[in-house]
């Protein structure tokens, strides 16, 4: 399985024990759909992958990422064969849990919604948004978009600013504003 050095898919995996659920150490290989899915319990991730012949359906360890992602030091996109072993290209191998260790991943394809044709799309630098956010002092926020002077339900002014507010109950004061990012037309 080769991955792009620039989805860093590890950042989407629950690391942390929190009140509610157990930390997660892997991610989700789908062979079939060649994507490489991680979750938090809160947001999801999938990324393209081009999966070898050798690689198998299953779990990889956020572990045996990183160490490749190290080795390489982000040069060229990471390598990882996944069979019954996690082999790293001139590294050493890692164990793969399997699903009779730790149970079945999340079925990820039914969180994804739809795409429609009415779907609106608004571009947001994650950047700014985490800037916004930190200055805030909330890890939490609300997106406001404002609607169109026609005022219809669903039709927001893409060229608007967007509103930031936390959702923590003691910063009822704070507030943010990023600017959209123009989508380029397909």
């Amino acid at each position: 399985m080769r991955i792009n050095k620039k989805k860093q898919i590890e950042k989407c995996v629950r690391l942390k024990e929190d009140v509610y659920y157990q930390p997660q150490t892997h991610v989700w290989l789908d062979v079939e759909k060649q994507r490489l899915v991680a979750t938090n319990g809160n947001a999801l991730a999938v990324v393209p992958v081009n999966c070898d012949t050798q690689d198998k359906t299953g779990f990889i360890t956020v572990e045996a990422i990183r160490y490749a992602r190290k080795q390489n030091a982000r040069k060229q996109d990471i390598q990882i064969i996944a069979k019954d072993r996690l082999e790293i290209l001139k590294g050493p191998l890692f164990p793969r849990p399997t699903v009779d260790e730790i149970g079945t991943y999340p079925t990820w394809l039914k969180v994804i919604p739809k795409k429609s044709e009415t779907d609106l799309v608004i571009g947001i630098n994650p950047k700014l948004l985490l800037a916004v956010a930190n200055a805030l002092g909330t890890e939490q926020v609300a997106l406001h978009f404002r609607r169109t002077k026609e005022n219809k339900r669903d039709a927001i002014n893409k060229i608007e600013p967007i509103i930031v507010t936390s959702l923590d109950t003691d910063a009822e004061e704070s507030i943010g504003v990023i600017m959209p990012v123009r989508i380029p037309p397909k």
